[in-house]
């Protein structure tokens, strides 16, 4: 089994084209973003990350610039349980 994460084009349903509900479940997700200070595609990744968790998934959101605790994006995903990179 590969340890790297599945890579998910988005659109469609949930954001991920060609996945449903159930075959999400055990998916691993990687979100790659510049960091979690929310503007609109930090609030879109937060919001898909925590959604797709709560369908099943096992996704993760990986900053490229250092992560910030006192950004409301990270806690909102370390709250919903998405580890944050």
């Amino acid at each position: 089994m590969s340890r790297t994460p599945d890579v998910l084009a988005g659109g469609g349903a949930f954001g991920v084209a060609g996945l449903s509900a159930g075959r999400l479940a055990g998916r691993r997700v990687a979100h790659l973003i510049l960091n979690l200070k929310l503007g609109g595609a930090e609030r879109l990744a937060v919001d898909l990350a925590g959604h797709l968790r709560d369908e099943g998934a096992v996704p993760s959101v990986i900053c490229f610039d250092s992560v910030d605790e006192s950004y409301d994006g990270t806690r909102r995903l370390r709250e919903r349980g998405v580890p944050v990179h």
